[in-house]
This record gives C-alpha cells, structure tokens and sequence, in this order.
C-alpha cells in the first residue's frame, strides 16, 4: 500500500511535482504536507524530501523538461549517485515546484551502514564507490557550490 499512498498524494493534487514518506510520523491534516529542501538528518518533524522514499512525476524524466538538463550521454533527467536527493530538490526549488511528504504513506528509516560513508565501524568505501562519492560530489559543488 506504501507505493499506491504516495501515487494517491501524486494524484490528488497535480501541481505537486514529487512527494516522499513519512518518516517522522509527523501528524497533519491535509493529505500532502508541502516541504522544502531535503531530509538529511531533519527527522525532527522540521520536515523536507525523504530521498530515501519518494515518487516524482514522470514528466520530470522526459527530454525536453525545463527542470533538468541532459546528463553526460546526453540522456534526460540524470541525477548524481550520492548527491542527487539534494541536486533533485535544488531543481525543485529553482524552479519554483511544489513537493512534500504524503501523510499516511509512512515508513521506518532504520539508519544501518552506509554504502556510501562507511558502516562507522571503520569499514572503509570500496576505491571504486570512493571514486563515484567524489566524482558526484565535484559535479554537485561545479553546479551548486559548496
């Protein structure tokens, strides 16, 4: 039901180019609470994008969308690996759209190692994850600066 709650908050309100889950539990009376910017480390009901679990319209993708350029084989709609929960919602605000958390599609974000940082227990990235963690990140700060 996870997937059809977020699609049902697409739906309901067709200027709301992406919604996410709920992943404080927060309580609020519309169905799609509007946010700004990205989750990261926010769980404290301040809100914005869970980029962990979130739907956006498909037109978004399509070639020819104002709201992201083309990527580095010229396909639409890319995004970076690591930085790209926060280089989506940057587009978003550029560009004035709308996006937020839909308030009964709740899920449990359970912090576990990351594939991305290490596991905290001095697991270390593989070279080659390294090497895309930086890559994106110099692509992000190129865009949008540090």
């Amino acid at each position: 039901e996870f997937l059809e709650r977020l699609a049902k908050g697409l739906r309901a309100h067709p200027s709301v180019m992406a919604v996410s889950a709920n992943y404080d539990n927060r309580e609020f009376g519309e169905q799609v609470q509007a946010v700004k910017g990205i989750a990261a480390g926010r769980e404290d009901g301040t809100g914005g994008l869970a980029g962990f679990a979130f739907m956006v319209r498909g037109e978004i993708f399509t070639a020819g969308c104002p709201l992201f350029g083309l990527g580095p084989k010229g396909e639409p709609g890319y995004f970076q690996f690591w930085y790209g929960d926060n280089d989506f919602t940057n587009n978003l605000d550029v560009a004035n759209a709308v996006y937020g958390i839909v308030g009964d599609a709740r899920v449990v974000h359970i912090e576990g190692g990351s594939k991305t940082s290490g596991d905290g227990k001095g697991k270390r990235l593989t070279p080659e994850l390294a090497e895309i963690v930086e890559r994106d990140r110099k692509n992000y700060e190129a865009k949008w600066g540090s």
